[in-house]
Formats: structure tokens, sequence, C-alpha cells
């Protein structure tokens, strides 16, 4: 019975990763969100490469002040983090704290997996998305 806990826990349990060269952090992270939203892979690792890219968070250069994978606005970001933060946490989904940073790769793909579940994927104007 512990060991079928523990693969419950496991199965509900989101994950962030550190933002290292060669980590692969965003994949990784765009990966764990399909736990809770499936089927948005392909969107958000499209999107990401015409937004922010794949390697470490990104600032937008010309200083309209987006930036991460998917070039949120801080408060975009905010708003459909905790929006998605309710959303996983009502479903019984274990989010750590670390997600709630718009620096976060984790909290990025919750707030992009949430966007683009509940039709807000005119946020983005990358050719990918």
């Amino acid at each position: 019975q512990t060991a079928q806990h523990l693969k419950r826990m496991r199965e509900r349990l989101l994950r962030d990763f550190a933002v290292v060269p060669d980590s692969k952090a965003w994949h990784k992270a765009v990966r764990e969100v399909q736990k809770a939203y499936p089927g948005t892979e392909a969107w958000l690792m499209s999107c990401s490469a015409s937004e922010g890219g794949w390697g470490r968070w990104v600032p937008n250069s010309q200083g309209s002040g987006v930036g991460g994978w998917l070039q949120f606005m801080p408060g975009t970001w905010s708003g459909f983090f905790n929006r998605a933060l309710a959303d996983v946490r009502a479903r019984g989904f274990l989010v750590p704290t670390s997600a709630a940073s718009w620096y976060s790769v984790l909290g990025q793909a919750l707030a992009g997996a949430w966007g683009v579940t509940n039709g807000m994927r005119h946020h983005w104007a990358g050719s990918g998305c």
C-alpha cells in the first residue's frame, strides 16, 4: 500500500527544474506539465521556439518588459499562473513553491499550458504560436 501511495504522489507532483547549461530544463518542465495539461506539449515547444527559446530565461531585447520561454508580461504570467495553480491544486496536483516565480520553467510552462487550454493563444504573436 505504501508503494501505491508513493506512486500516486509521484503522478501528482509537478517538479520544477534548475536552468543550467545543457540541462534541457524547459523541455523537462513542458513534459512535466503534461501530467496536468495533456496535449499541450507540441504547442508549448513550438511557441517557445519562436518566442524565448528553449535555453535560459530570455528578456525581450526591445525593452517591452516581456521575458522567459514564452515571453510573458509579468502581470499576464501572474494571472495565468495563479489560475493554473488553482486549477491543478483543485485536481489534486502538488506544485512546489519555486514555480511561483516568473523565472521558473515550471511556472511558465504551467501558465502557458493553462492559457492554451483555456483559449488564450491570442496572447502570443510568435510564428510557432
